[in-house]
């Protein structure tokens, strides 16, 4: 859906919203070199940086004092001067460490006053003879509390060395730094970083936001490896940035990792190849991993296919059995306005050798190309609040419903064809007033999520709860007392996070009289309010809410809270069906008109209630059936809309799903049609007479519902579409 923007809001909030990247340093653009990856220091393009790192000096594991191979000693010692050459101004950091240093002399060399002394005071003489403008030290990493308690000691104490020699030598301090765990604990919350320390000693920690996903270490499937998001696992880099603030690290301190790499697996099946696709080991030679260089070229060479996940904020491709999940501009892109909006000191990548024609750096370095007026381009801005988690930040919504007594399997569900999943039903306890999943349900509900993602990881799943089928005056007793209100929202919540759903479903059919109406407002607003209050406190992203209304804006003259369904819902599912049926209606008629000429029961009135009532289209979603009312004619010669009945055809309710419908037409012959007038299909043959949507119906009510600013459509239920016909049009159309 296209975002509608306002020029009074852009002139209020670019003047208001200017991020400050540091106090003490105005950004960091950052890029770690190594000797071994082949990459001639002469060909660094260091206009693209404002730091770059020198990668790795060693520790003696007997003396403790740091060390640069003889090996390394001349390209070290000249790093400076020759990648000023092009930028002067850029600084330069040595890096001592690195994956591959042994983590036992780190340990053992924090653990005593003597070698910390001899690690500090070689550090800082080895960074000044070779004309280094700072040091930078990556341990990884301390695993447990003395060793963290280690660490922090040897921050505290470096700093202290290195304004002494500063004040000594009338230098400027040498730059301080460390690369970290994307995470401020080691795997383990009882095994913090020393987060004090870190903030008193350090100008900034570079946060190594990648290898979440790897062929060596998660063999068995492919991944995102470096994630911006990952709702599943929250091996993410937002994850690890806000752990870091909420450890109390200011933003300003922090720098956000980019890996110029990716990782390669090889597919088990060709034809799975989406995130989490299962794999055995890795795709390409050695270890898996390839650079962006070469993945350009592997993607050249094979035709590869090119994904960017913008959910997650990575790209893959794939070609045949081989899948390798990267970086590409797009996610650079998506990192770099992050790191932006929430006001860190800038990105560093590793490692600059791997770039191809400084594609990624280039990129970016432009979007941080104006922090000397400190503003954000607007669109990028916007781009990364509406991933803030508010309630503003639904981009479109193509949902379905799905339940369990459809007998359709979770895993057969095409998650790519939808944003959004409801999972349905969750019942309400009207003893306890508690939200509960029934035991036969447990198991399918509660691996859902993980199921649908599985085909697309950024799809959202929804708990939805109610329905048509439970006794209504139960949700009235539960809204009528705060208390029993207060049941309800917290055991909602604690529901959804148990079993990893994204967001709350309300299904009441429906508050029925003016004090149903006003306690179904106080109950939403609570609910929104205790969302907020438990996403605060977990530092996890907020549930969706939302609820399945009436068609119009008052159920028979009562008129819907609009105020709170405004302020407290993410969007209301519009049920924009069962207009006519045999169990209610005794002629034929559009189940689901979307116009209605001479009456007020159809899809576009009601709608048009909802906005007029105040509810913004961008709150509204519209709901289509993929299933049909059966009736019995009275006359087989009188078949049009509005023909006589005597009843039911086909079930006993004359209920019939799409792809049931489908084989009737097939089997019998049936005659189809399609009314434009109404937006709505029928067949018959003989006297039995089927009213429907089909795939026309489908396009032209997705369409009005794009022309009319809605934020999407869903559909009841995925289990009656006929092998994805009617969710492929809609998604289709949607996107056109």
């Amino acid at each position: 859906m296209a975002i509608k923007i306002y020029p009074l809001f852009f002139s209020i909030f670019l003047v208001s919203f200017q991020p400050y990247f540091s106090i003490g340093q105005t950004v960091v653009k950052g890029g770690y070199w190594f000797p071994g990856s082949g990459f001639a220091v002469s060909d660094i393009n260091s206009t693209l940086f404002t730091h770059l790192f020198c990668a790795f000096a060693d520790v003696n594991s007997q003396t403790y004092q740091v060390t640069i191979s003889s090996s390394n000693q001349a390209q070290f010692q000249t790093f400076t001067t020759t990648v000023q050459r092009k930028n002067p101004s850029v600084k330069t950091l040595l890096s001592i460490g690195g994956g591959g240093s042994d983590v036992n002399t780190f340990a053992s060399m924090a653990s005593q006053s003597s070698s910390r002394k001899s690690f500090i005071d070689s550090s800082i003489k080895l960074a000044r003879s070779n004309n280094f403008l700072g040091l930078d030290l990556d341990w990884e990493y301390p695993s447990d509390s003395t060793q963290m308690n280690n660490f922090g000691t040897l921050l505290t104490e470096w700093r202290a060395a290195v304004v002494t020699e500063a004040r000594s030598s009338g230098k400027t301090p040498l730059l301080l730094s460390a690369a970290v765990l994307y995470l401020p604990y080691y795997y383990s919350s009882s095994v913090m970083y020393p987060i004090q320390a870190i903030s008193n000693s350090l100008d900034w920690i570079n946060l190594m936001a990648y290898d979440f996903y790897g062929p060596g270490w998660s063999p068995t499937s492919t991944g995102p490896p470096a994630a911006l998001y990952d709702s599943v696992n929250q091996e993410s880099g937002d994850n690890g940035v806000r752990s870091w603030i909420q450890a109390g690290l200011s933003a300003k301190k922090l720098v956000l990792g980019l890996p110029f790499y990716g990782w390669s697996w090889r597919l088990t099946n060709s034809s799975n190849h989406g995130l989490f696709a299962p794999a055995n080991g890795q795709g390409l030679a050695g270890d898996g991993s390839a650079g962006y260089n070469q993945i350009k070229q592997y993607i050249s060479q094979n035709g590869a296919t090119k994904v960017f996940n913008n959910t997650a904020v990575a790209d893959y491709c794939y070609s045949g059995t081989t899948w390798i999940g990267y970086d590409d501009t797009q996610s650079i892109s998506g990192k770099v306005a992050y790191a932006k909006a929430k006001g860190l000191l800038g990105y560093f990548a590793w490692h600059v050798g791997a770039d191809d024609n400084w594609a990624l750096s280039s990129k970016a370095r432009q979007l941080l190309s104006n922090m000397a007026a400190k503003t954000l381009p607007f669109f990028l801005t916007l781009l990364f609040l509406l991933q803030l988690h508010s309630s503003a930040g639904q981009n479109a919504v193509r949902a379905v419903y799905w339940f369990p007594d459809s007998g359709f399997p979770v895993s057969k569900i095409d998650s790519t064809l939808f944003t959004h999943l409801f999972c349905a039903f969750a019942h309400l306890n009207h003893q306890a007033n508690r939200v509960v999943i029934a035991s036969e349900n447990q198991a399918q509900f509660s691996t859902f999520t993980r199921t649908v993602q599985q085909k697309n990881p950024s799809v959202k799943t929804l708990l939805s709860i109610g329905g048509g089928g439970p006794n209504k005056t139960d949700f009235d007793g539960m809204a009528s007392r705060a208390v029993s209100r207060k049941s309800f929202i917290d055991s909602s919540i604690r529901l959804a996070r148990s079993n990893n759903f994204h967001g709350l479903d309300l299904d009441w059919e429906y508050p029925s009289n003016t004090t149903q109406m006003t306690n179904f407002g106080l109950l939403l607003a609570e609910w929104r309010v205790a969302v907020a209050r438990e996403s605060r406190r977990s530092g996890n992203t907020p549930l969706l809410l939302s609820a399945a209304v009436f068609r119009s804006s008052d159920y028979y003259t009562i008129n819907y809270p609009i105020s709170a369904i405004s302020k407290s819902l993410d969007w209301i599912n519009v049920m924009a069906y069962d207009f006519y049926g045999p169990g209610w209606s005794s002629v034929t008629g559009p189940p689901a008109a979307l116009y209605n000429p001479g009456t007020t029961t159809s899809g576009n009135y009601g709608i048009t209630t909802w906005i007029q009532a105040g509810v913004a289209a961008n709150k509204i979603v519209l709901g289509f059936p993929f299933y049909g009312w059966a009736w019995k004619l009275a006359n087989a010669n009188n078949n049009g809309f509005f023909a006589p009945t005597v009843g039911p055809a086909i079930s006993k309710d004359g209920d019939i799903g799409y792809a049931e419908i489908n084989s009737f037409i097939a089997q019998n012959g049936a005659r189809e049609l399609y009314n434009s007038s109404f937006v709505s299909n029928f067949c018959y043959s003989g006297t039995t007479w089927i009213g429907y949507d089909d795939k026309e119906s489908i396009s032209a009510k997705v369409t009005y519902a794009k022309n009319r600013g809605l934020l999407g459509y869903f559909a009841w239920h995925v289990a009656a579409d006929d092998k994805w016909a009617l969710s492929r049009q809609a998604a289709s159309t949607w996107g056109a």
